[in-house]
């Protein structure tokens, strides 16, 4: 049997190589002038075009191509149609650059290029492990490797027409004032300062919000005066088990063992010395106890944790300012003591600017004003339209600027056991107000407000000195902006507040733009010059060239001819794409 392998598999081989050497290109699918496409030509324009838009879909969207083909893409059409409009234009798109090419004279001549063409199908050949590999697996898709190789030719014969039409000596080249009128349309230029919401990780996205350090704000004074209200001095041993805390306990209540004697003989779980501690770091009952024994005498604590496994056998010391500056865990208590204030204000802060809201999201405006109009004359509740969407019964906690404007005016504009209603870009929302859930209490979150607050405030007052003539310049280490020197932007790039503040702007003009979720700018437009431009000059004229070329491609189309019986054996749902 073994002897029957190896043979058998040469035969196999064989067989398939025999069937792909009688098997044509297939028929002709369209034809310009002496350009004709053929099957195979066009299945592999389908194949791409399926695998590049099956990876956008998985990227961007999170499904594959399947679970999205009857979705609306715009103009009437379903995302099956739009991409089968595609397929057929790259093929009308492909005669066409070959068939003006030909009349032009463009051939692909210089052996760089050919070279590259020579390296791509080599690699391909190499991806699926040789040649005849390579045919047998396209094949299984209609696709030969003439195919293949006649689209990378393509690719490199537009180029070559673009630059005939557009180059630097094309026969249409764009003129300078073309270039120049869509460079005064489409850029700007501007110098300013950068307020962020987002700390600078060095990394492009998925960035962390902006925390200032408030704990360093602190007078020491304040500081002191926290630690001598709020903080306790402890010595403790920490058991795991109830006997041998109480044995503890005992010894040292009655002078038999030490503090020092106990930790040396390493029974404890833990143990801690002038331990800084605040309320919060142990349970309210070993509080409790602890404060109802005089300073200097030792509580043995009940079982502690989530488990009740913790027995603490612990002494409240006095408190001395002085922990703050001497002693060798000076500094960490100085932190812990400073982060426990941050707590505090945040908890404030917390209190005093969220809000507790449930909202029903429709996208039927007769509808929303229906149930608000209901819940504001009584005569239904709230809870009876939860579950009437798919968006419906959330509840959130939030401050001022964390959620889109209409639903947070609409939010903050009423009370607790009020209703609201307010239209975003997500629909008609439906907005109750609660009273403030104090579990969603989360102190990243809300020292990062307090952050975005401090942000605001400071961009004001510099925003302010602007208006009173002060110079943009680089601000000193540790300012809570950036400065950016006159800077050349192309505006379809940027965020769109940004670019209609920019463009509404006058030269010379100072102007403070806010972008939600990422920061405030304070600029000031310069005009634009030629100098500019000519810095520019291909970013600016690349896009127009782009259009130009496809817009007088464009004008081909309709002369190019179809063969629809031929274009209809394939179908963008079930073509198979190339696998490697």
């Amino acid at each position: 049997m073994k002897r029957l392998y190896r043979p058998l598999l040469f035969l196999l081989a064989l067989a398939a190589a025999l069937s792909l050497a009688s098997c044509s290109a297939g028929d002709t699918v369209m034809r310009y002038g002496e350009q004709e496409l053929l099957e195979s030509d066009y299945a592999y324009l389908m194949a791409t075009v399926k695998e590049y838009y099956d990876y956008y879909a998985q990227y961007y969207y999170g499904s594959t191509l399947d679970s999205i083909w009857d979705t609306a893409a715009g103009d009437g059409v379903t995302f099956a149609d739009a991409l089968t409009e595609t397929v057929r234009n790259s093929g009308k798109m492909m005669l066409i650059v070959e068939q003006l090419c030909a009349e032009a004279g463009l051939t692909i001549d210089d052996a760089e290029t050919l070279a590259e063409i020579d390296e791509y199908m080599q690699g391909l050949s190499d991806d699926y492990g040789g040649a005849d590999a390579m045919e047998i697996e396209l094949a299984k898709i209609g696709v030969t490797p003439d195919a293949v190789e006649r689209y990378e030719r393509y690719n490199q014969l537009f180029t070559l027409l673009r630059d005939y039409r557009y180059g630097e000596n094309g026969v249409a080249r764009l003129s300078r004032e073309e270039v120049r009128q869509n460079f005064l349309s489409t850029y700007a230029k501007a110098e300013g300062y950068l307020f962020s919401y987002l700390a600078s990780d060095g990394s492009s996205s998925g960035r962390a919000p902006y925390q200032y350090d408030f704990a360093s704000d602190y007078a020491k004074a304040d500081v002191e005066a926290f630690l001598l209200s709020d903080f306790y001095c402890v010595d403790y041993l920490r058991y795991t088990d109830e006997e041998a805390a109480k044995s503890a306990y005992r010894a040292l209540t009655d002078g038999s063992e030490t503090f020092e004697s106990l930790v040396s003989a390493g029974k404890a779980a833990s143990t801690a010395q002038d331990s800084y501690v605040t309320a919060g770091e142990f349970s309210e009952t070993l509080f409790d106890g602890l404060n109802a024994v005089d300073e200097g005498a030792w509580y043995l604590s009940g079982g502690e944790g989530t488990d009740g496994s913790s027995y603490y056998v612990i002494c409240r010391k006095p408190v001395s300012a002085s922990a703050l500056t001497e002693g060798e865990n000076a500094e960490k208590v100085d932190a812990k003591v400073r982060a426990a204030m941050v707590t505090r204000d945040a908890k404030a802060y917390f209190d005093e600017n969220y809000i507790t809201v449930r909202h029903i999201l429709y996208t039927d405006e007769t509808k929303a004003k229906e149930v608000y109009d209901a819940l504001q004359a009584g005569t239904t509740t709230f809870a009876e339209h939860e579950g009437e969407t798919a968006d419906s019964g959330v509840q959130y906690t939030f401050t001022h600027g964390s959620m889109v404007e209409e639903f947070d005016e609409a939010a903050y504009g009423i009370s607790v056991g009020q209703y609201a209603l307010a239209q975003s870009d997500y629909g008609w929302h439906v907005i109750t107000r609660l009273e403030l859930d104090g579990s969603a209490f989360t102190e990243a979150d809300v020292t990062a407000a307090m952050s975005r607050e401090k942000l605001q405030a400071e961009a004001d007052r510099v925003y302010a000195d602007l208006q009173n003539g002060a110079a943009f310049a680089k601000p000193a280490d540790g300012a809570l902006y950036d400065y950016s020197e006159p800077t050349v932007l192309e505006l379809s790039q940027q965020d769109e507040t940004f670019r209609e503040a920019l463009l509404d702007a006058a030269d010379g003009e100072l102007v403070r733009i806010e972008v939600p979720g990422y920061g405030i700018y304070l600029l000031r437009k310069h005009e634009l010059t030629d100098d500019d431009l000519d810095e520019n000059y291909s970013e600016v004229e690349d896009p127009l060239v782009d259009t130009a070329i496809y817009d007088y491609l464009e004008s081909f189309f309709d002369a190019v001819r179809v063969d629809s019986a031929v274009e209809g054996r394939f179908d963008i749902r079930t073509a198979k794409t190339m696998t490697r």
